[in-house]
């Protein structure tokens, strides 16, 4: 028995150079009860990490869940959120979210002016 796996889930890029993680968790059908999520990633290498997690987060009941990172580097990032019961059993989804994070500021806008002729 192990939990449900993550039911929804989106990432965005978020305060300049932070990845923001939404996700949602639903009990129903569930075989065992979780305590927290864990959250990977793979530091823009392509291999995630599922040895060390980036971050835990407590299990609050049937809700919706965040987690924002750290500043981070320009470049591709995937991550990948699973729940955790009290007995250390991860659920065994491989869905991973996949985002490119962009840190360079945007072009400056030319401001135009109009005029009645």
């Amino acid at each position: 028995p192990q939990p449900n796996n993550i039911f929804s889930s989106r990432a965005e890029q978020v305060d300049g150079n932070k990845i923001q993680l939404v996700w949602f968790y639903c009990p129903l059908d569930q075989k065992s009860q979780p305590v927290c999520f864990n959250v990977y990633y793979d530091s823009g290498t392509g291999q995630v990490d599922y040895e060390t997690p980036l971050a835990k987060v407590n299990y609050e009941g049937r809700m919706f869940y965040s987690y924002k990172t750290d500043a981070l580097n320009a470049g591709g990032y995937l991550f990948t959120i699973r729940a955790e019961d009290a007995d250390g059993i991860e659920n065994s989804s491989l869905a991973q979210l996949k985002l490119q994070l962009d840190t360079t500021n945007p072009d400056a806008i030319d401001i135009l002016s109009t005029e009645t002729v």
